[in-house]
């Protein structure tokens, strides 16, 4: 199982730097390779989206009703290695530093 969390770490991960630096080559017009500093400039611009997979869920647990999001009851919730990965993906969103495998599994 937690060779299966590192995994999607890791994809999670790599999204998201590839994304970054995909939005900051297109709006800057260069092919160059943009540093950890220029990603973060350009996120906190805005006008960029970051897409993130789920952690892990409840394996036994169906979404029952997936296009209701108030109907919370019915949607399946993460669990305890789940929240602890968004909790770690929103500590790095905070405080401005990339994620990294150390980072993610605290």
């Amino acid at each position: 199982m937690l060779k299966l969390l590192r995994g999607a770490v890791t994809a999670v991960t790599l999204a998201m730097g590839l994304s970054a630096m995909l939005a900051i080559a297109v709006a800057t017009g260069s092919s160059a390779a943009a540093s950890d500093q220029e990603i973060a400039q350009a996120l906190r611009a805005g006008g960029l989206v970051i897409v993130l997979r789920h952690g892990a869920t409840f394996p036994d647990r169906a979404d029952t009703d997936p296009l209701n999001f108030d109907n919370i009851v019915a949607q399946r919730n993460l669990n305890d290695k789940g929240r602890m990965l968004a909790k770690a993906i929103r500590r790095c969103a905070a405080s401005g530093r990339r994620p990294d495998r150390q980072g993610l599994h605290q």
